[in-house]
């Protein structure tokens, strides 16, 4: 059928489901950006997907979202609580993602101009917090 011969009855109506879902997105999104904590994602191969500005904030830089040669962190460098070096692979997130960390962990995130913040990893893997096996 050609658009030109569409009805009314043939164009699908937003359901109440469809609001839900788009104020749902739209609740979601103010709590990632204007939440007071650092808020960031990466996909299965710790490539970041998105952050938001507190997490700028921390790192002291903002990333290239989807650039593969930066992954499970932007931060410039990171430190263990007992101050080694931690490189990003080897990181809360990545251990996440891994599926070798399940609870909080502790690192201190040096920014580009050298400032550091200590931090509180608090990670979850989605599928754990859908109730899907990780």
């Amino acid at each position: 059928m050609s658009d030109m011969n569409r009805t009314t009855e043939d164009v699908p109506q937003p359901t109440r489901t469809d609001d839900s879902a788009r104020w749902d997105e739209q609740r979601y999104r103010a709590l990632f950006e204007l939440g007071p904590v650092a808020v960031y994602s990466c996909h299965a191969a710790g490539v970041i997907q998105e952050f938001n500005r507190r997490a700028v904030e921390l790192w002291g830089r903002e990333p290239v979202v989807g650039d593969t040669d930066e992954r499970f962190c932007g931060s410039f460098k990171l430190f263990r609580p007992d101050g080694t070096y931690m490189p990003h692979d080897q990181c809360p997130m990545a251990e996440v993602v891994a599926g070798t960390l399940s609870e909080a962990a502790d690192a201190e995130v040096l920014d580009p101009a050298a400032l550091a913040s200590t931090l509180k990893a608090l990670l979850a893997t989605a599928s754990r917090q859908l109730g899907e096996p990780h």
